[in-house]
């Protein structure tokens, strides 16, 4: 779960924005790169305490 780290996201985001061409596409991706982090730190954790609760009821 280290690795779900809001930040540590970011930064795998960030060195994928940072190989991207230059476009408009790069530009709206770049500024959205903490809004994303979180959408996928949350999904990550809620996938995860899905999986508890699965584990719980066996």
């Amino acid at each position: 779960m280290v690795f779900t780290n809001v930040l540590v996201i970011f930064g795998f985001l960030k060195g994928i924005s940072m190989m991207m061409p230059e476009s408009g596409f790069r530009l709206g991706f770049t500024n959205g790169l903490m809004s994303e982090s979180m959408v996928i730190w949350f999904l990550l954790v809620f996938m995860e305490i899905g999986a508890e609760k699965e584990k719980l009821m066996m």
